[in-house]
């Protein structure tokens, strides 16, 4: 009966460390109990005479629950030395040798500067860029709504052409920046503060806006120059090229512009 009785409670000690996979806090009590059965029946069939063959058994997942016993006291200590709040430092590929939190305490964008360095110069010249681009939009968009003069008609329709072209490259460029794995500015707020083309209030006359237009595309051409360096340097081939587009795209167009105020 006594046998029995170990082997049942044994079973209870077992279930209690398959609980303690999902539980932790139940691996000390778990281990301790199951060690303290294995003792009492080490002893029990030391007692009964039993042969060491008999024995065996025991003695092993003796020496195996007293190991985790162990280990648990060693894992409490670790926690009291660490504190429960307290985020303990971990190494990562991305930065070796470098302690970096496993909560979200380092944002997203951080960790991909951390990642690849080389891209940071990339991106930031570009975000400038597509801030110029988006400014530069939203200046032809409100001239070709509210150009008036002789030359109504021929503004009005290049006008239209120009920020239909400048819509799709704010879109091209936004996913070049998504493409290399960072976000894109996408608020009046970053763009006020990112972009290198000044805002006039009020409404310009036709050729005064034909002058601040060309204006625009001359900086966004200057702003697409300063990034070519930087991504070859960084062996960058896609953005090299659309850079390439952009450059052709302002340079013909502030000619085009600049043509008209001859």
């Amino acid at each position: 009966r006594f046998r029995v009785l170990v082997g049942l409670l044994e079973v209870a000690g077992g279930l209690g460390l398959v609980l303690a996979s999902e539980w932790p806090a139940l691996l000390l009590p778990a281990s301790s109990g199951l060690a303290l059965l294995m003792l009492l029946g080490l002893i029990t069939r030391v007692r009964l005479r039993d042969s060491l063959v008999q024995m065996l058994p025991a003695l092993v997942l003796l020496l195996l629950t007293s190991f985790l016993v162990a280990r648990a006291l060693a894992g409490g200590a670790s926690e009291a030395r660490w504190g429960t709040n307290t985020i303990r430092p971990h190494f990562t590929e991305a930065s070796p040798g470098r302690p970096m939190p496993r909560s979200g305490r380092v944002r997203s964008r951080e960790l991909l500067l951390m990642k690849n360095p080389q891209q940071q110069a990339v991106v930031e010249a570009l975000e400038v860029l597509l801030a110029d681009s988006y400014t530069l939009y939203l200046k032809t968009h409100s001239y070709h709504w509210n150009v008036t003069g002789p030359m109504f008609n021929t503004l009005h329709t290049m006008f239209e052409t120009h920020y239909q072209e400048s819509a799709l490259a704010v879109d091209d460029i936004a996913e070049r920046i998504r493409a290399l794995g960072f976000p894109a500015p996408g608020t009046y707020k970053q763009y006020a503060a990112l972009s290198t083309i000044e805002e006039e209030s009020g409404v310009p006359e036709a050729l005064e806006m034909v002058k601040l237009l060309v204006k625009g595309h001359e900086a966004c051409a200057k702003t697409a120059r300063t990034v070519f360096p930087i991504a070859e340097g960084g062996q960058d081939e896609v953005t090299a090229d659309l850079l390439t587009q952009r450059l052709q795209v302002h340079e013909k167009t502030a000619w085009m512009l600049r043509s008209l105020l001859q």
